[in-house]
């Protein structure tokens, strides 16, 4: 699932034109990167966060310098902080839902 996620946010992000969504760029970014993060946590749990949010990061600003690079799209540096808070949004839900869980048990 991980792989098929990464696959489809890199192609979407080399597409040639930007993808048309009933969402707006900001909110396409946050969802994208927090819903990697949190298959990310699933398929290397023992990770520590911080390794986790860095690998996360470098991902989403390697796409962009990839952009400003290779594609006759460009790079945003927006587009960096959304990356940003969808990762941050996503570990901080999976935190306090892990928590929780863990005060259940």
């Amino acid at each position: 699932m991980l792989a098929a996620c990464v696959i489809m946010v890199a192609a979407l992000a080399f597409w040639p034109h930007p993808v048309t969504l009933p969402l707006t760029e900001d909110a396409q970014h946050i969802l994208a990167f927090g819903i990697l993060t949190v298959l990310t946590r699933q398929v290397w749990q023992r990770a520590s966060w911080r390794r986790l949010v860095y690998g996360m990061f470098a991902l989403g600003a390697g796409i962009e310098a990839m952009q400003w690079a290779f594609t006759p799209r460009h790079a945003e540096w927006r587009d960096l902080v959304a990356d940003a808070v969808g990762i941050a949004m996503a570990v901080a839900i999976s935190r306090v839902l892990a928590g929780w869980a863990d005060s259940r048990a």
